[in-house]
């Protein structure tokens, strides 16, 4: 059992690591991108969980947004596509048929690529949740907290500069 949890973390540490190198080289795929074509005030948080997943309901409002216009996939659209081993387009066909609520579409994703089980939805959640703190995503959350014209140590992880650069908190510990 502990093995599998071991594995679990190797999987998604090697997603976000790849993840960084990508984003790193060229210009930031990240949701920042989102700003130069829209922000809407009711975009979900990264924060906010579908079915016990971090980030699945901030991915399928992209989804929905890049429908209205032009908008870019971010490397967290690719992990969380990849932890649930579905494919990208396929989900987001599904999404805008517009038939099913964001509560129904996780069920749909499970079915057509893998049901992750609580143990590996608590590993997903853990480590997104921090991703930035400590890690090879601090360097880039620094980045981005300097391109927001804001000090290192503003917030502690990635989530929590995008809450804070889409006004959902304020700067300094949650």
């Amino acid at each position: 059992m502990k093995s599998d949890s071991v594995r679990v973390f190797v999987v998604i540490f090697s997603f976000c690591v790849l993840s960084f190198i990508i984003t790193t080289n060229g210009a930031s795929a990240s949701g920042h991108c989102l700003e130069k074509f829209a922000r809407p005030s009711n975009f979900t948080s990264r924060f906010d969980q579908v079915k016990g997943l971090v980030y699945f309901g901030r991915m399928l409002d992209k989804m929905r947004l890049a429908a209205r216009g032009p908008t870019v996939k971010s490397s967290l659209d690719w992990r969380c596509c990849r932890f649930l081993k579905i494919d990208y387009v396929a989900l987001e066909t599904e999404t805008l048929k517009g038939d099913k609520s964001d509560a129904e579409l996780p069920a749909w994703a499970f079915q057509h690529g893998r049901p992750p089980d609580d143990q590996e939805i608590e590993v997903w959640t853990g480590f997104m949740t921090k991703w930035g703190w400590r890690d090879a995503g601090a360097q880039r959350l620094n980045e981005r907290l300097a391109e927001s014209g804001l000090p290192p140590g503003t917030v502690q992880t990635m989530f929590e500069f995008i809450d804070l650069d889409e006004g959902r908190r304020p700067a300094g510990p949650r």
